[in-house]
């Protein structure tokens, strides 16, 4: 996976969680696959975790993770975004099913 700018041994997190293929996709593109707990809110990072281990990248299924089908809150996916400007990390967001709904609306993309 070409990731750019990414140098080898890079810090990619994962979820955790999450699916296999990105996973392994990841480490044979030389980067060193950091696992992030998942909870009823999603991807779940804390202070520590962007101290100890910032990441160059940070993969996601935010709109319905797999596999346990939690959706990243807003106020989750906002500091996710600004954390990643002020570490200068790359997010890739895989939206593999974001319109297929149970009940209730879409969710909407945040920028």
């Amino acid at each position: 996976m070409y990731v750019p700018g990414h140098r080898p041994g890079d810090t990619v997190w994962v979820e955790d969680p999450g699916y296999r293929g990105a996973q392994t996709a990841l480490t044979g593109g030389d980067l060193t696959v950091v696992p992030v707990p998942v909870d009823a809110e999603g991807l779940r990072t804390s202070a520590s975790d962007w101290k100890d281990r910032p990441p160059r990248l940070v993969c996601t299924t935010p709109a319905h993770q797999y596999p346990t089908g939690a959706v990243l809150t807003a106020s989750r996916r906002l500091d996710l975004i600004e954390k990643c400007r002020l570490h200068g990390a790359w997010i890739i967001e895989d939206d593999y099913d974001s319109e297929f709904r149970h009940s209730g609306e879409l969710l909407a993309c945040r920028a």
